[in-house]
């Protein structure tokens, strides 16, 4: 579906929403703060993969205190020790740190399975990449797989962290991934073995000329809408689908 497109009038089987969104740390491009719980509210989905999660030392991620006024749970995934936001440094040392930057899941339906997969360093990137991996228990005693995940921005390194991913998953996994994958949609859906749920442009937010975020769906599910939200104060645009598991 295009941007800006919605057909989520499907009924019958479990019908889920999920939607994905960088938060850039809670702050948009230009540094100013907003609001992420009104952001996640905003999106309405079962099922939320967030990327660049700040959480401050010693205090809830800006993920967990929306995750509590919504009443989400939550699985995260810090990845690295920054001794501050803005110029993004990365201590080895907790003493060091004001906090920490990485992955949530926040989800509606139970959790029953979850690990993570770990996706490497490029040569150049400061952090480690990594992949939550959640199956959730639908209300009809299905099972959703989810993907959560954030690939390096290098260009020669992206494709195989993306393919190391889903060796990782396994060659029947029905996975749904979802996540800030720095590339363009044709080749991450070509790596990943998936459909596009979603397509248009994410980033930057104030005036899009990439698609830098997807939501890839595997056999098993129809889709029923996708979109690209308009931007709710991040430096990314979300985007979200409604899904439905195909008749057996």
């Amino acid at each position: 579906m295009g941007a800006g497109s919605k057909e989520y009038e499907l009924t019958g089987f479990d019908r889920i929403e999920v939607a994905g969104f960088n938060l850039h740390w809670g702050c948009g491009g230009d540094g100013v703060p907003f609001d992420v719980t009104a952001a996640c509210a905003a999106l309405g989905a079962d099922v939320i993969a967030l990327q660049e999660v700040w959480t401050p030392s010693g205090r809830p991620s800006i993920a967990a205190r929306a995750a509590e006024e919504l009443g989400y749970g939550i699985r995260e995934l810090p990845l690295t020790r920054l001794a501050d936001i803005d110029g993004f440094r990365v201590v080895e040392r907790e003493q060091e740190a004001t906090g920490s930057w990485g992955l949530a899941l926040l989800t509606r339906f139970p959790v029953t399975g979850y690990r993570v997969l770990d996706l490497g360093r490029a040569a150049g990137d400061t952090v480690r990449r990594a992949a939550q991996s959640a199956v959730l228990e639908l209300p009809s005693g299905g099972t959703l797989h989810v993907v959560n995940t954030h690939l390096t921005h290098r260009l020669h390194a992206g494709p195989r962290q993306l393919r190391r991913l889903v060796r990782g998953l396994g060659p029947l996994s029905g996975a749904v991934v979802m996540g800030d994958l720095n590339m363009t949609g044709p080749v991450a859906a070509a790596l990943a073995r998936r459909r596009r749920a979603v397509t248009g442009r994410t980033w930057p937010a104030g005036r899009p000329v990439a698609q830098l975020d997807h939501i890839l769906v595997p056999r098993g599910y129809e889709i029923a809408g996708g979109e690209v939200l308009p931007g709710l104060g991040s430096d990314h645009r979300p985007v979200r689908a409604a899904l439905l598991p195909r008749a057996q």
